[in-house]
């Protein structure tokens, strides 16, 4: 299943943490969407706006698609996410920041 969730194994509390702290714009005053569908795929985290997504599972064939539709793509291993929250969250909301086009 190309867009389906059997890159995700494995993610789902990382997942539900991560989204707990990007939530209601909760990082930056930033809108995040969970589970977006963009073409053939679902990313794990889309930051619209900033047309960044941000994913917890490896796939350079979605990545290649999401870079040619004019998306950056952040990805994060689930092991980095659990022990450096913090540090990922920094790195997510500096590339919102500076991927945001100004009003």
């Amino acid at each position: 299943m190309t867009g389906g969730r059997t890159n995700r194994r494995g993610s789902g509390d990382v997942g539900a943490r991560f989204w707990n702290r990007v939530a209601h714009r909760a990082l930056g005053g930033f809108n995040v969407r969970r589970e977006a569908p963009i073409g053939p795929y679902t990313v794990d985290f889309l930051f619209e706006e900033a047309r960044l997504v941000v994913e917890l599972a490896r796939d350079r064939l979605r990545d290649a698609f999401l870079r040619a539709e004019g998306y950056a793509v952040l990805r994060f291993p689930n092991a980095r996410v659990r022990e450096d929250m913090d540090g990922v969250l920094g790195e997510v909301a500096e590339a919102a920041r500076l991927r945001t086009p100004a009003p």
